[in-house]
């Protein structure tokens, strides 16, 4: 099986906090992230774990989210993280709310926990950080179970502070992932390793950064065996570079010095410059020149004057720079030497006492301080605005849920009352149809004063749903026809006098019979019609009340679903902006919890810049080296005394010599 060990990844974080460099920084925090999980996807690895400090503070539910897209794109790799002290899990902790896909698995809680890869066969254990600081041992107690398989310890820590933990307590196990430290480090050679962090984010984190690659292999006797192997990945690295220089040195040739050291070993990444040696005693470097052949983070002036003491001392012997010299010889902390350079720079110094030299020198150490002290309180003030901005946004977001939650309840309060009212229209509807169907049909009596001819051409359904006009009886044409053939063939046959008879009769007799003939087809079809008109008005009579009633029923049904249609549409109205309201009530929770995780990592961030800086710090040492060179100096009975004393013994020491070769 092939895993992936990484640790203090730190997202969000800002390295170098003011410098030009520092915001590409936190960007590339991220990407040498995604690069990871990249590398993850294509090599196909089985198991990614995190120990510790994914993220530099409490993450944002928009950072969760998008680790856990970046989670979703390995399916086929199992990853198990754990809270660190950075971004400990609190109660609302976005850890806890976002939704990881099937291959995520986290710690979610102090208590020790094992996590089963059934696939991988491994089982993984350990836990995540509830708190800032957790003193307990709590690894100590934690063994592997007596079962086949893989068995892999997930741990966070190693002080006092942070779960105290000793080698022993990785015995049994397979591999041991630590975090805490963000310098790479094996503890016990292929079992138990810190992985570092995969970008440097301190001045003191030197060296190769990177993650872990490991692979577990089983023997034929079912043993396990782990191989390891850091793998850099880190975009910069924080480089000490320390430049030599001696008393001819100049500034433009120390200028060029750095110039052609960052050009050798590398324009990208981030230095600590320390220039050590001697430097002319007439000569003070403009170190923050420096700053523009590099990214450089902290430049450190370690050099000394070059006097040479021995000779000043035998030179001085006597005087007061002698004395100064002689005060010093037994003191060698940091604070003594900057005092004895300083004091014996403003003794050697010709133009002007030494007291005020050396105040002169100390109005200008703390001026500087002063400077870098209202830079930091500058940086500490654009935090705090950003800070009250966003609690100022903040709170016009949580203002803004209200609202949204108060239209949210008129509106469901509105569609239950629409919902009451189209119950009740509904229960009113079926009570008004069960009436109707129990009450008989009414009759109305026939219209005897409208005649025949009055009568409109009616039309009515059929019993199939088909239409036809009541005077289209077809009996009407076959009774008038037969009617008409029947005396036309007779007058012919009359006409024609098949018998010999009367042809002047015959002829009489067949006209007559075909005069006949017609108007006896005309005064039928009369008669029929006359009878069926009645018949036709028999039945419309007898139909009207019924088509009456039919009609207002159907009114009634149409108005009904009618009004049931825009109940319905009022309805699905109603329906959709609660679920608008509802959704963009997620939308301002999300932000305004943002809001809060950003206002309380920004106080954070203040009460960091409340520290002095390092800068400071130097400050500080240099004006002690000065106040005790003046302190010192002043005390000019003790020099004189500390001097006679120095004379008279280097004189007994030379009459002792003198004695001695005689």
């Amino acid at each position: 099986m092939r895993f992936i060990h990484m640790a203090d990844v730190h997202l969000g974080a800002v390295p170098d906090s003011g410098c030009p460099w520092s915001a590409f920084r936190e960007n590339e925090i991220w990407e040498t992230f995604v690069r990871v999980i990249d590398q993850i996807r294509e090599e196909k690895i089985e198991l990614l774990l995190i120990a510790g400090d994914l993220f530099h503070r409490q993450p944002l539910p928009s950072q969760t989210e998008r680790v856990s897209q970046l989670f979703a794109s390995i399916p086929d790799t199992e990853v198990v993280w754990m809270a660190g002290s950075h971004d400990y899990l609190r109660e609302d902790s976005a850890y806890r709310k976002v939704k990881w896909t099937k291959n995520v698995h986290g710690f979610l809680s102090e208590k020790p926990e094992v996590i089963s890869l059934e696939k991988l066969h491994t089982k993984v254990y350990g836990c995540s950080y509830e708190h800032p600081e957790v003193t307990e041992a709590i690894y100590s107690s934690i063994r592997p179970e007596d079962q086949p398989g893989i068995h892999i310890l997930l741990a966070y820590g190693g002080d006092e502070t942070h779960i105290p933990m000793k080698k022993e307590d990785g015995a049994g196990f397979d591999y041991v992932a630590l975090g805490y430290r963000h310098i790479p480090g094996v503890l016990v050679e292929n079992q138990m390793a810190y992985a570092g962090s995969p970008e440097p984010i301190r001045l003191e984190e030197t060296g190769t950064h990177g993650v872990v690659y490991g692979e577990i292999t089983e023997d034929e006797q079912g043993q396990y065996h782990t191989q390891i192997t850091l793998v850099p990945c880190a975009c910069r690295s924080y480089i000490p570079l320390s430049l030599r220089i001696h008393s001819g040195t100049t500034q433009a040739a120390l200028e060029q010095k750095v110039q052609d050291a960052i050009a050798q070993k590398g324009s990208e990444d981030i230095y600590w410059l320390r220039i050590q040696g001697y430097r002319n005693p007439e000569l003070e470097f403009e170190l923050e020149a420096l700053r523009a052949y590099g990214n450089i983070v902290k430049i450190t002036d370690e050099t000394r004057p070059c006097y040479d003491l021995n000779r000043l001392k035998r030179e001085k012997l006597g005087t007061k720079i002698g004395a100064y010299i002689h005060w010093f010889e037994k003191k060698q902390g940091k604070v003594e030497q900057k005092a004895l350079d300083y004091g014996l720079q403003a003794l050697l110094a010709e133009d002007g006492d030494e007291r005020e030299v050396l105040s002169e020198k100390i109005t200008a150490w703390k001026e500087k301080k002063q400077e870098l002290r209202k830079e930091r309180e500058s940086r500490s003030a654009v935090v705090e605005q950003t800070m009250h901005r966003i609690m100022r946004e903040r709170s016009g977001l949580e203002q803004q849920l209200l609202v949204n939650g108060s239209e949210i309840r008129r509106l469901e309060l509105n569609r239950n009352a629409t919902e009451k009212h189209l119950e009740q229209e509904r229960r009113e509807e079926g009570k008004r149809q069960a009436e109707e169907s129990r009450q008989p049909k009414s009759e109305q009596p026939l219209n005897p004063e409208r005649s025949v001819a009055e009568q409109p051409v009616q039309t009515r359904k059929a019993v199939g749903g088909k239409e036809r006009k009541l005077l289209d009886i077809p009996k009407i044409p076959k009774i008038s026809e037969i009617f008409t053939w029947t005396g036309i063939v007779l007058a012919i046959l009359i006409l024609i006098d098949p018998f010999s008879w009367n042809r002047a009769v015959c002829t009489v007799l067949g006209l007559v019979i075909l005069t006949g003939t017609l108007m006896g087809r005309m005064y039928l079809v009369n008669w029929l019609r006359t009878r069926d008109s009645m018949a036709v008005q028999r039945t419309v009579v007898r139909d009207e009340p019924e088509q009456k009633e039919d009609t207002e029923q159907e009114e009634l049904q149409k108005d009904w679903e009618e009004r049931l249609k825009e109940r319905k549409k009022e309805l699905r109205q109603i329906s959709h902006q609660i679920l608008r309201l509802q959704e963009r009530g997620v939308h301002l929770a999300t932000e305004a919890e943002e809001k809060k995780i950003q206002t309380e990592n920004l106080q954070e961030e203040i009460r960091e810049l409340s520290c002095p800086t390092w800068e400071e710090e130097s400050c500080d040492m240099e004006i002690s080296g000065l106040k005790l060179a003046l302190t010192v100096l002043t005390e000019e009975e003790s020099i004189r005394h500390v001097g006679d004393r120095s004379e008279r013994k280097e004189k007994e020491e030379t009459l002792s010599n003198q004695i001695h070769c005689q």
